[in-house]
């Protein structure tokens, strides 16, 4: 049943490639970084997430569409006993939830930045969610988008048990993504 599961998740399209209206840009994963930072005890402690991609739409008037993955199971903190407690109940639930999920409902202009309102999938826990990052043309038929925010990790079940403690690993995780785009 999971093998089956899993294949569902990689052979089913998200939702914008069926919505897009306009140009449909893909991630270049390999051009592409997710990263978080979490303060344990008093020091930061950051890492990477390997697997993930997604699709942006974009017409004339700018985006219209976001809906992005990662595999919460490729996480790579440059510790395999971190990374191995990651991947646990006590914080991903992979066994039952193998992905994280961002899709939009909204997106405006905020200046400079672009938010993208919608709904965050950790956990099988679903939350409004609102996101700010740049957007913009790299060249070469490339677009970028950076930002950050930070996560309430208590809120999507992420460290459960002993390690709901916030005094000793916070409560607040800094994710980062700095995402190429390219026409698919």
């Amino acid at each position: 049943m999971r093998n089956l599961l899993l294949l569902l998740l990689v052979v089913t399209p998200l939702h914008a490639a069926d919505e897009c209206g306009g140009e449909r840009l893909a991630i270049n994963v390999d051009a592409s970084v997710v990263s978080f930072t979490v303060t344990q005890g008093d020091s930061p402690f950051s890492g990477e997430f390997r697997s993930f991609g997604g699709l942006v739409c974009r017409d004339e008037s700018g985006l219209s569409r976001v809906d992005v993955w990662l595999d919460p199971a490729s996480v790579d903190s440059g510790l395999p006993e971190v990374d191995d407690l990651l991947v646990t109940p006590a914080f991903f639930r992979i066994d039952e939830h193998p992905r994280v999920t961002f899709s939009s409902r909204n997106i405006r202009r905020k200046g400079m930045l672009v938010e993208a309102t919608g709904e965050l999938a950790i956990n099988g826990i679903v939350r409004n969610r609102s996101v700010e990052f740049r957007f913009g043309e790299q060249g070469d038929g490339r677009w970028q988008a950076k930002g950050r925010f930070t996560l309430p990790r208590l809120a999507y079940e992420l460290g459960t048990g002993e390690w709901d403690n916030t005094d000793y690993l916070a409560n607040e995780v800094v994710i980062e993504f700095d995402a190429v785009l390219e026409s698919e």
